[in-house]
């Protein structure tokens, strides 16, 4: 009976050491990948431009000059490009803004905030080495790229100025009515492509 229990004993030592293998076996460690890469961007570019461009020094506009284009109805201002990124798109800018076709030409005016009646703010680019001049922005609302462009061009080339001339009009100035008061008009300036 005595050698009955030493191979029973012989066997539960044994599995008590196939249990301990078996446990420090299952004890598995573990490893960690992280995956890292840079996205090209298809198309982004910064675009800034003044805050506020104020006519005649903030001084009353004749009807007149408004008629004649004189200096005082005009003001010049750059649309300026930045940390431009991208390749394999075609840019443009659009221009967002209330307008108004009642002068015989579609003008920029924000009816809400204006009380001058007949006039609005005529918008244009004579445009740059990568952009087409717009002779009416209120009317087209996009200021497009040269139709040379290339598309493995790289969006960097577009950094710089684009220059803008704002006027004040009165279309065909035959607008019933014309009356003289506060215009004003707010354009957004946006970075697009297709």
């Amino acid at each position: 009976m005595a050698k009955f229990n030493k191979v029973a004993g012989a066997s539960v030592l044994f599995g008590l050491n196939a249990l301990m293998i078996s446990l420090s076996a299952g004890a598995a460690s573990s490893a960690t990948t992280e995956f890292s890469a840079t996205i090209a961007f298809e198309g982004a570019c910064d675009i800034t431009a003044p805050a506020k461009v104020v006519f005649n020094n903030d001084d009353a506009v004749l009807p007149s000059d408004i008629e004649s284009g004189a200096p005082a109805a005009e003001q010049t201002f750059d649309l300026t490009l930045a940390n431009c990124q991208g390749v394999n798109v075609t840019p443009k800018i659009t221009i967002t803004g209330q307008s108004s076709a009642g002068t015989g030409a579609t003008l920029f005016l924000d009816p809400a905030s204006s009380d001058a009646t007949g006039y609005g703010v005529l918008l244009s680019t004579a445009g740059n080495t990568h952009f087409k001049a717009n002779t009416n922005l209120a009317a087209e609302k996009t200021i497009s790229v040269i139709d040379d462009w290339k598309l493995d061009t790289k969006l960097s080339a577009l950094n710089g100025t684009i220059p803008m001339k704002a006027k004040l009009s009165c279309g065909d100035c035959k607008t019933d009515g014309r009356l003289g008061g506060t215009l004003k008009s707010n354009v957004t300036f946006e970075f697009a492509y297709d």
